[in-house]
């Protein structure tokens, strides 16, 4: 059974907000072949390399170009399937702290991400992300020019 683009993409995001969030205030680095699963390769020899295929750097980039043009967070994006000067930003930040009103436990959304991060839930990394990304599309204010 294949894995959605959704589902792919919701668990990218999660160690993308993950590792931006730990790293947070200072700019970090985000290389995809450190945050996506490499294949391994043979490099025409008897050595076996491991490398990303090239539809996940693809996908990577599509993210990380979304997530910047959504305005969750800032870095250049490189072709080779990098950013550098990553970094949260306000609403990204903002969004990783928020408490949903469902929540009774009392961790924000990216303490959540980093326990399923450590304990490998798909299902429950793909909602965190989901509600992470709803707030912060609630944090967009619009701006309203008076003539």
């Amino acid at each position: 059974m294949s894995v959605s683009n959704i589902d792919k993409f919701n668990h990218l995001t999660g160690k993308i907000f993950d590792e931006l969030y730990t790293q947070f205030p200072m700019p970090c680095d985000l290389i995809a072949a450190q945050l996506m699963a490499p294949v391994p390769t043979a490099a025409g020899s008897e050595d076996c390399e491991l490398e990303l295929a090239d539809h996940d750097a693809q996908f990577f980039l599509a993210t990380v170009r979304w997530l910047i043009g959504s305005g969750f967070m800032n870095g250049e994006v490189i072709p080779t399937a990098q950013v550098t000067g990553a970094v949260l930003t306000v609403k990204g930040f903002e969004a990783l702290k928020a408490m949903p009103h469902c929540l009774t436990h009392g961790h924000s959304i990216r303490e959540r991400i980093a326990e399923t991060m450590k304990v490998g839930s798909k299902e429950t990394l793909k909602s965190l992300v989901v509600e992470e990304i709803a707030i912060g599309a609630k944090l967009i204010t619009p701006v309203i020019e008076i003539l």
